[in-house]
C-alpha cells in the first residue's frame, strides 16, 4: 500500500479509504510478514474483485447511488462571505413524487429469508462452532472455555446465524478473520464494519445462590441483601416475591392497607400517635415485657437515644421524630439479661432487618415489630445545618414533617406553624455527603419486614397503615374504636414527577449541577403540584419508584461491582420501568 500510494502521489491512509469505499480487497494485517517468513503460519487466498458498475439494481446499490447524488449537489467549497465567488446553480428539482420515491425504495428491499433458511447453519456460524468445539471445557480462563456448549450459548449461536443470513439476503458480505480468536466484519452499503456479539442472561439473579463471604469489607450491603429471601420467611410461609402482586412488590407483603388516624390525637406525637398508642396497648395488655424504641436526648431534642420502656406511661416521652444515628439494637442483650422474653421493637428498615437476622439467635418468646418508613437519614449535626437553612431561629423548632401534600410543616416553641413547599427547600445547597451512600441506596422504604408499618406516605393528610401479617392485625385490633380507618385514595399522574427526580439524580451522581427552577416559578409549580400531582397510593408509588431509581443510579456510579448482590429482584423490576422511559 505504501509503494502504490507513492506512485499515485497520495498517502497510504487515503488509498486504504479508497479501497474500502470501492470494496477492493486488501491483504489482512500480518500478510507481508507471514509471506517473508520461512515458517508460514497461514495461506492467504486472494478474493475475487467485486463487480464495479455505475448503476445497480440491488437495495445496497440504490441507497449508495442516492447518497452519491446528494453529495454531488453539495458545494463545500462555496464561501458565502466571498462576494467574488459565483453562486453555484441549484440542483434540479426531483421529477418523481414522494410516493414514487418510496415505492421505488421498497421495490428494492429484498424479502428476508424464510424460517427454514434460518434453521440451516451459515458457513460463518459453522466456523465459529467448529472452533468452539476445540476449546477446553476445564480451561482456567473463561475465554478458553466453550461458548456455545450451554443453553445460553446455543441462543447466542442462533442469533449469530440469523444475523449472517440476513446480511447476505440484503446484499451484504461477511468476512471472518483468525482461527482461534475469530473476528467478524460485514460489508453493507460499501463499507466494512466490525461487529461483536455479547449475550445478556435475562434470568433474574438470586443472591442466595452465591455464598456470602465470612468477612464483609464494608457494612454497606448488610440490610440490602436480605430482602427477597426474608419476605416469605417472615410473612407468607415460604412464598417468594415472584408470587406477589404488583402492589406487594411496591409496598411489601401485606394483608391490608389503610388510611388511618386516632380519634383523639396524642399530644406531642408526630401525626396522631398511632405508633406510640400501639406500643402502649401492648404493655397495657401484658403482651410484652418491654418496648425498645427511641427517645430524645436530654442535651438535644433532635438526637435519638435508644430506650427500653417497661411502663406504658413512659412512652409519652418518646413521641415525635428524631433525626440521626443511634444503636437501637445495642439494648437487646441487656434486655435479655434483665429477663425480657417478650419484646416489642419500634424501628426503621435497617434496624428491623438486623433485628430479624438476630432474632433466632436470641430466641425471644414473642417479638412484635412496629416499623416506620425511612427514606434518608443523616447525622444530627447535618440536620441542624438543614434547619438553619429553613429558618433564622432553628433552636426553637419543635416539629418537622414532610407531608404528602408536597409541603414541609414546621412548628415552633411559641406555637407558630410554617409550611414550606418541597420546591422551595434548599436541597441543592446541602453538601454532597449530607445523606450517606447507605441511605441513598436503601431498597426498603416501606419497612417490609415489620409486622405493621405506620407512616404517612399513602395517607393524604392522615396516617398510613400496612398490616403485613397476623401479628400486625392483632396490634391494629388492640386500638379498637380509638382508630378511624378508611380505604386509601389513589389519584394523579406520577410519571413527570418521577422522571424529573431521576434526571436530577443522574446529574447529581455524575457531579453535574442540578437543573434549578427559577425562584419566581417555584410557588406556582408548588401550587399546581398540590392540585394535579399524585396523591394517596399514587404518591406512595412515585416515592418508591424514586428510591428504586436512586438506588440503581448511585450504585452504578459508586460500586457497580456490588449491584448484583445488593439490589433485590423486586427493586430491579420497579426501577426498570422508570429508567427505561425517555
Amino acid at each position: 500500500m505504501t509503494h502504490v500510494a507513492k506512485e499515485l502521489g497520495i498517502s497510504d491512509v487515503m488509498l486504504g479509504k479508497i479501497c474500502k469505499e470501492r470494496r477492493v480487497p486488501r491483504p489482512e494485517r500480518g500478510y507481508w510478514a507471514n509471506l517473508n517468513s520461512p515458517k508460514k503460519k497461514g495461506k492467504y487466498v486472494k478474493p475475487p474483485l467485486p463487480e464495479i458498475s455505475t448503476e445497480g439494481d440491488g437495495f445496497c446499490d440504490y441507497i449508495e447511488n442516492y447518497y452519491q447524488e446528494r453529495s454531488a449537489v453539495e458545494s463545500r467549497s462555496f464561501d458565502w462571505r466571498d462576494l467574488t465567488v459565483e453562486v453555484p446553480e441549484p440542483p434540479d428539482p426531483p421529477t418523481d413524487t414522494v410516493d414514487q420515491r418510496v415505492d421505488a425504495l421498497f421495490s428494492k428491499v429484498p424479502s428476508l429469508p424464510s424460517l427454514d433458511a434460518y434453521k440451516q447453519i451459515h458457513p460463518v456460524a459453522a466456523k465459529f462452532l467448529a472452533s468452539d468445539k476445540q476449546r477446553d471445557p476445564k480451561g482456567s480462563l473463561s475465554s478458553d472455555r466453550p461458548v456455545f456448549a450451554d443453553e445460553n450459548g446455543q441462543r447466542l449461536l442462533a442469533s449469530l446465524n440469523s444475523f449472517c443470513w440476513t446480511i447476505e439476503r440484503l446484499g451484504g458480505e461477511i468476512h471472518l478473520r483468525g482461527r482461534v480468536h475469530m473476528r467478524t466484519s460485514f460489508n453493507l452499503l460499501g463499507g466494512w464494519t466490525s461487529f461483536a456479539m455479547y449475550f445478556h442472561d435475562p434470568k433474574p439473579w438470586v443472591w442466595q445462590e452465591y455464598p456470602r463471604r465470612k468477612k464483609q469489607s464494608k457494612p454497606l450491603s448488610i440490610h440490602l441483601t436480605l430482602t427477597d429471601s426474608s419476605w416469605g420467611t417472615v410473612h407468607h410461609g415460604g412464598k417468594t416475591p415472584e408470587e406477589f402482586s404488583l402492589d406487594q412488590l411496591y409496598f411489601g407483603p401485606h394483608q391490608a392497607i389503610w388510611r388511618a388516624r386516632l380519634r383523639a390525637p396524642l399530644p406531642g406525637a408526630q401525626w396522631t400517635g398511632i405508633t406510640t398508642r400501639i406500643a402502649e396497648r401492648l404493655l397495657e395488655k401484658g403482651l410484652v415485657d418491654a418496648v425498645l424504641t427511641m427517645r430524645p436526648s436530654a442535651q438535644d431534642r433532635w438526637r435519638p437515644e435508644p430506650m427500653l420502656i417497661r411502663h406504658a406511661a413512659d412512652l409519652a416521652a418518646c413521641r415525635g421524630m428524631r433525626m440521626g444515628y443511634a444503636p437501637l439494637l445495642s439494648l437487646i442483650e441487656p434486655a435479655l439479661a434483665s429477663g425480657v422474653r417478650r419484646l416489642a421493637v419500634i424501628g426503621i428498615p435497617c434496624q428491623v432487618y438486623a433485628l430479624r437476622a438476630l432474632a433466632e439467635r436470641y430466641g425471644f418468646d414473642a417479638l412484635w415489630v412496629i416499623g416506620t418508613p425511612c427514606s434518608d437519614n443523616t447525622s444530627t449535626e447535618n440536620f441542624h445545618l438543614f434547619l438553619e437553612k429553613l429558618t433564622d431561629r432553628p433552636d426553637t423548632v419543635s416539629y418537622l414533617e414532610f407531608r404528602a401534600d408536597y409541603q414541609v410543616e414546621m412548628r415552633f416553641d411559641d406555637g407558630r406553624k410554617k409550611l414550606i413547599p418541597f420546591l422551595q427547600l434548599p436541597l441543592s445547597e446541602l453538601p454532597g455527603d449530607f445523606f450517606p451512600l447507605t441511605c441513598r441506596t436503601c431498597v426498603d422504604y416501606v419497612n417490609a419486614l415489620s409486622d405493621i408499618t405506620v407512616g404517612y406516605m399513602g395517607g393524604q393528610g392522615q396516617q398510613w397503615l400496612i398490616v403485613r401479617n397476623e401479628k400486625g392485625q392483632q396490634m391494629l385490633d388492640l386500638l379498637g374504636d380509638e382508630v378511624v380507618l378508611s380505604p386509601p385514595t389513589d389519584s394523579g399522574d406520577r410519571r413527570s414527577a418521577v422522571q424529573g427526580f431521576v434526571e436530577n439524580t443522574r446529574r447529581a451522581a455524575g457531579g453535574l449541577p442540578l437543573r434549578r427552577m427559577p425562584n419566581w416559578l417555584r410557588p406556582v409549580v408548588g401550587r399546581l403540584m398540590t392540585w394535579f400531582g399524585p396523591k394517596g397510593m399514587a404518591f406512595a408509588r412515585a416515592r418508591i419508584e424514586m428510591k428504586a431509581a436512586e438506588t440503581m443510579i448511585h450504585l452504578a456510579r459508586e460500586t457497580p461491582g456490588r449491584m448484583k448482590s445488593m439490589v433485590p429482584e423486586h427493586v430491579r423490576r420497579i426501577a426498570a420501568g422508570v429508567l427505561r422511559e425517555p
